[in-house]
């Protein structure tokens, strides 16, 4: 993905990367800490590996602000997927207007991975998909790419990724993990303290 963003760069001013795998982006996020050419969100699960990425992580220097990091709790899921991109994602996103927009999209954030604990269902992966690309649309002359990253639970995996290609031809496809196991936003204090911290430096 860091690979991609730069040679986009010849191109374009300004990239971000929205990464939705359940690990933190630790190698992304290093490359462009101190650069503002490249805005770094990342939802990620606390406490497993690499155990990097808290909330207080903004980048360095200049930089101050171009990275974001949502550390999520354990079972955090649709819900709190959803108040975190309304009110940190897709308003970041909007005041940074990045020429494209890359996409890590892991589906180990999934309820049914083995390897991992958060908790967001198939339609909430297709949902976090069609607002992306909604986002991608307004902002970035619909320049989005999608990129699949861990996932390890394979029926999810496929589901997910079948879902999120359907949704993009207008198209849909049966989901059949659909279980809610975060219906009052598990994580909303992470992106309460989001908002405090990057609230110095975006409009939110």
């Amino acid at each position: 993905m860091a690979i991609a963003a730069a040679q986009l760069l010849d191109r374009f001013d300004r990239v971000a990367i929205l990464d939705f795998d359940a690990h933190h982006g630790n190698g992304t996020r290093d490359i462009f800490a101190a650069r503002r050419d490249v805005l770094y969100v990342s939802t990620h699960q606390s406490g497993i590996f690499p155990g990097t990425g808290p909330v207080e992580d903004v980048g360095d220097g200049r930089a101050a602000g171009y990275t974001v990091n949502l550390p999520f709790p354990p079972r955090t899921g649709d819900s709190t997927y959803t108040l975190a991109f309304d009110e940190l994602i897709d308003p970041i996103v909007r005041q940074y207007l990045p020429d494209a927009i890359l996409i890590s999209l892991g589906a180990d954030a999934h309820y049914k991975d083995p390897l991992t604990g958060l908790g967001l269902s198939s339609p909430g992966y297709v949902s976090l998909a069609e607002r992306t690309l909604k986002l991608a649309r307004s902002v970035a002359a619909g320049r989005v790419a999608f990129v699949l990253e861990g996932g390890y639970h394979l029926p999810a995996l496929a589901e997910v990724f079948a879902g999120t290609y359907a949704s993009f031809r207008g198209e849909s496809v049966h989901l059949q993990f659909r279980d809610i196991v975060d219906p009052n936003e598990r994580g909303k204090e992470v992106v309460r303290q989001a908002r405090e911290v990057l609230g110095k430096h975006w409009d939110l």
